[in-house]
């Protein structure tokens, strides 16, 4: 079988990335995340495998040493990550009785690059399940965390305006003909609730209303498309 071709296109449609961006741009000083802009993160994953690809690796090793007990977090590093990054998702994954990635151990490295970027966006949702969440957002503006589209077209696409630089359009692609398709939610538990602080709660409620746009509407898959650039 020959291999997908992914093309800059294709990984400009995923709605993650953006999303992923974003919460390592809003959250960049309180969890100690890169400092990266949407385009080094397009690049990383188009060229994963190579020099830029190591964004994603040091990506994942600083989400991993927020998520992980204070006694393993300088244990981790880009050569053994993925033996923490399976250990993670194997505990989350019975905890929220959701589908886990690496049920055949198979290397983060030798999955499809789709598959890599919902493992990233999980990534991220963990970090605030982390204990040190109340401390480290307590002085951050819960204004700040409200991500919400520009508007809607008469055709129900929905705009967003990330980073002063990037116009998006969601389209939505009618999938309930497809056998293969399955709601990807994740489960929300009230003791998830409960261990988050308040702005940590804000977040994940914005977060809540936005997946609820993007991905819960029954039989329709959520496909983005970059409708302006503006270059600063």
């Amino acid at each position: 079988m020959f291999p997908t071709f992914i093309g800059i296109l294709d990984i400009q449609s995923w709605w993650e990335v953006p999303s992923i961006a974003h919460f390592c741009s809003l959250f960049r000083a309180a969890f100690n995340l890169l400092d990266f802009d949407i385009e080094d993160l397009e690049e990383a994953l188009l060229t994963d495998g190579g020099t830029e690809g190591r964004l994603v690796q040091e990506l994942i090793v600083r989400l991993l040493e927020g998520c992980l007990p204070n006694d393993t977090r300088n244990d981790i590093s880009t050569f053994n990550y993925q033996m923490f990054l399976r250990r993670l998702f194997r505990k989350k994954c019975q905890e929220y009785k959701c589908e886990n990635p690496f049920n055949t151990d198979v290397d983060f490295e030798l999955l499809p690059l789709r598959q890599k970027v919902e493992i990233l966006r999980a990534l991220c949702d963990f970090r605030l399940d982390a204990e040190d969440v109340e401390q480290s957002l307590n002085n951050l503006d819960s204004d700040s965390l409200r991500v919400e589209p520009l508007g809607h077209d008469r055709k129900n696409s929905a705009y967003w305006y990330f980073y002063g630089t990037r116009l998006y359009r969601e389209d939505y692609i009618d999938t309930s003909n497809s056998i293969s398709h399955k709601q990807k939610s994740k489960p929300r538990d009230k003791k998830r609730k409960r261990r988050r602080s308040r702005v940590a709660k804000e977040e994940e409620e914005e977060e809540e209303k936005k997946e609820d746009s993007l991905i819960q509407r029954e039989g329709k898959e959520s496909v983005w498309q970059i409708l302006l650039t503006m270059l600063l």
